[in-house]
């Protein structure tokens, strides 16, 4: 006989619908877990704009979270409002009730996901959130269960479709970076307001998730070196291929002895490495660790399909531990300790591009080393110049731009 489970939906946006349109065809779900999902309350703050998906799917809208609140057929909470509040008070609120909570809020668990997890913890509630990373690729519960017994020293990616598709678009189309984001907002991998993502944001609340479960460490938003796509030239893009490489926003986080760093910025990574062959709106996460050596975990990373299907799975999650009456599990703990290297102390290989204009090759060699600084170089087309740096921080890496009038990129390594 098959368990039917209730649940509300906070929030009835692109995700949101996902949901509904996933859980409206559940064969696959009867027949091999034996349960049936019923969504019977969606908490909205205009009831009359979504009056047709009330009818198309039978469900009950309502304003007040009390509602949700106070049924007790109310089994499991979607959270896939976004934002901090009101959804922090409310994903309290259902933990505070008895209910599970499954969430998609990114921004929300990187700035207070130990307050919430311990939260959950104490009212012996499921809490989940594999949606809030990488839309359709698995990484939280693969880093959770399948590195449970591995030391984790490395975690780099693309996190962010929209940047992704943008710089691909740049690269396969020759446009400039204006007319890429017009592209991503035409096909819905950007918002009207891009800013969450090309300024790095979105990737940022990514990694600090990321670091969460790699290394079992609390580290704040505040700890993250970050910088987004804005900048990135098309002449800067073509630069990069004629030495062999791509620019890609790549969010890492690596273990230094007891440190970690943590880094989102536009980075140079060889065409032929598996990161720099991802394209458009798909996410990589490279992860290198002692027993399992080096793998890259690829999969759509923009969209309602690839989010909401996270959020299916994790809603399955908590149907099995219900039916084993064991949930208040934790989906990661973060129980080890460790410093995150200061911004100021966090070290690099540049490239350094220019254009050489009145100065000579020679003379612009002799006059950084002038200044202190060991350079390599390859003359490029069109009098252009890339100048490969040793170990710089980023302060050092800009006083050299300055000083040039060139642009830095960081090299994957």
């Amino acid at each position: 006989m098959s368990q039917v489970i209730h649940l509300a939906l906070l929030g009835c946006g692109v995700v949101g619908q996902g949901v509904l349109t996933q859980l409206k065809i559940q064969k696959k779900l009867l027949k091999s877990r034996q349960v049936n999902f019923a969504i019977t309350k969606v908490l909205v703050r205009d009831p009359a704009k979504y009056q047709d998906l009330a009818r198309e799917h039978q469900l009950e809208l309502v304003t007040d979270i009390q509602d949700i609140l106070t049924d007790p057929q109310i089994d499991i909470v979607i959270e896939v409002m976004g934002g901090f509040q009101p959804a922090e008070d409310y994903i309290l609120a259902c933990f505070a009730a008895g209910k599970h909570v499954v969430s998609a809020n990114k921004n929300l668990i990187a700035k207070n996901g130990p307050l919430l997890i311990a939260t959950a913890q104490e009212n012996q509630v499921a809490f989940y959130y594999e949606g809030a990373v990488c839309g359709g690729v698995p990484i939280l519960r693969t880093i959770a269960q399948a590195y449970s017994g591995d030391e984790i020293f490395n975690v780099a990616g693309i996190v962010n479709g929209t940047c992704n598709f943008i710089l691909s678009q740049m690269s396969q189309k020759q446009l400039n970076y204006q007319e890429a984001l017009v592209l991503a907002q035409k096909n819905g991998f950007a918002e009207a307001d891009p800013t969450n993502d090309v300024a790095g944001w979105d990737a940022s609340y990514k990694l600090v998730i990321l670091a969460h479960f790699a290394y079992g460490r609390k580290v704040a938003l505040e700890d993250l070196k970050v910088a987004g796509i804005e900048n990135v030239t098309a002449q800067d893009i073509k630069m990069a291929q004629q030495i062999g490489y791509r620019i890609k926003l790549i969010a890492e986080t690596k273990k230094v002895g007891n440190a970690i760093t943590l880094i989102v910025w536009p980075t140079l990574v060889f065409e032929s490495h598996s990161l720099g062959q991802i394209e458009n709106e798909n996410n990589g996460v490279f992860v290198k660790s002692n027993n399992l050596g080096e793998a890259l975990y690829i999969g759509p990373g923009a969209g309602s399909q690839p989010t909401s299907n996270s959020v299916v799975t994790d809603l399955i999650t908590v149907a099995s531990e219900m039916k084993l009456n064991i949930t208040g599990q934790t989906f990661h703990s973060f129980d080890e300790a460790g410093t995150v290297v200061p911004q100021n102390e966090l070290q690099k290989t540049f490239v350094v591009f220019l254009t050489k204009e009145l100065l000579t090759t020679r003379q612009i060699l002799a006059t950084i080393k002038e200044e202190g600084f060991t350079v390599t170089f390859q003359e490029l087309k069109d009098n252009g110049l890339a100048l490969f740096t040793q170990r710089l921080s980023f302060n050092e890496v800009e006083r050299l731009e300055k000083f040039i009038d060139g642009k830095a990129y960081p090299i994957f390594e």
